[in-house]
C-alpha cells in the first residue's frame, strides 16, 4: 500500500521517474503475489530460494514453467478461466519488466509524464484482478468476526471501526485526535 500511496505522490508532485520506481514496487508485490498462488518454487544454484530473494527474471520463468505443468492437468472451465489469468498476468510481468523495471533500476533514462501515467495504468490493470480476491477473503472474514452487542443486535461498521480504533490507540498509546470547534465571540 505504501508504494502505491508513494508512486501517486510522486506522480501529483511531477516526479515521473521516482513515480515508475514505486510502480514497479507495487507490480514486483503482485509478481511474488501471484508466484505464491501458483506456488511456485526457486532454486538458486541447485538450492532452494525464498520468492522475496528471487529475480524478476526467475520468477517469471518459474510462473510460466508452473503454467505449463498446470496445462497438462484435465480440462476444464474453470482450469481454462485460470491459465487464461495466469498467463495474461505472466505477460504482464514480462512487459513491465522489460520496458520500465529494468530501464529504471538500473538508472538507464529517466521518464516522462505521459510513460508514467501509462506505468501507473498498466500497474493498476495487473494488480487489480490479483487483489480482488484477498479482498473478498478479508470481507468474508470481516464477516464472520462480525461481533454481537448485549442485545443481541449485529455491530455495526460503524461501532466496530471505532472500537478497533480505541484498541489501536491504547497499543500504541496516541489518543484519537477530537476536534473541537470553538465558537466565535463577537
Amino acid at each position: 500500500l505504501l508504494e502505491m500511496i508513494e508512486a501517486g505522490n510522486c506522480y501529483a508532485a511531477g516526479r515521473w521517474t521516482a513515480c515508475v520506481f514505486h510502480s514497479m514496487r507495487v507490480a514486483e508485490h503482485g509478481l511474488r503475489n501471484l508466484a505464491k498462488r501458483l506456488k511456485v518454487k526457486l532454486t538458486d544454484k541447485g538450492k532452494s530460494c525464498p520468492l522475496e530473494y528471487g529475480d524478476w527474471d526467475k520468477v517469471i520463468t518459474a510462473i510460466r514453467n508452473r503454467i505449463k505443468e498446470i496445462r497438462l492437468l484435465p480440462r476444464g472451465p474453470k482450469k481454462e478461466r485460470e491459465l487464461q489469468f495466469f498467463s495474461e498476468s505472466a505477460d504482464h510481468c514480462e512487459y513491465m519488466k522489460d520496458i520500465w523495471r529494468n530501464e529504471i533500476s538500473h538508472s538507464r533514462r529517466r521518464s516522462t509524464k505521459p510513460e508514467s501515467a501509462a506505468v501507473l495504468n498498466r500497474v493498476k490493470e495487473f494488480v487489480t484482478p490479483l487483489a480482488k480476491p484477498m479482498a473478498d477473503k478479508a470481507i468474508r472474514k470481516r464477516i464472520r468476526e462480525a461481533k454481537i452487542n448485549s442485545l443481541g443486535a449485529v455491530v455495526t461498521l460503524k461501532e466496530l471501526m471505532e472500537r478497533e480504533g480505541q484498541e489501536v490507540f491504547k497499543k500504541y498509546g496516541n489518543p484519537p485526535l477530537k476536534h473541537e470547534t470553538k465558537e466565535s465571540t463577537p
